[in-house]
């Protein structure tokens, strides 16, 4: 099968649910039981050198799924949906209303 380049305007749909699908798995694993420790660290580590870190992961699993499907994505691509989807992460944390103790 010939590779096809990653088109977000023409991505399949089934596609586009899975990585919006992974955006959720994200942030289900990480506030699923929202403690103030856990989810005020994870923001603190996304907001220093580490988040550089972060981002190369998460564009390198971009990348390895969309190629285990026979699609093609630059590394910058991957690295901008990678910094999008830690950025709806981070947001979508940063809601949770957290009990302090």
């Amino acid at each position: 099968m010939t590779p096809l380049e990653f088109d977000e305007n023409t991505l399949d749909p089934v596609i586009r649910g899975r990585i919006n699908a992974w955006v959720e798995d994200i942030f289900a694993a990480i506030g699923y039981d929202p403690s103030v420790i856990l989810t005020e660290k994870f923001l603190r580590i996304a907001s220093t050198k580490a988040k550089k870190d972060i981002i190369h992961f998460m564009s390198g699993a971009l990348i390895f799924f969309l190629e285990s499907i026979h699609i093609n994505i630059s590394e910058e691509k991957a690295h901008l949906y990678a910094e999008f989807i830690l950025g709806e992460v981070r947001k979508n944390l940063e809601g949770l209303k957290l009990e302090k103790f």
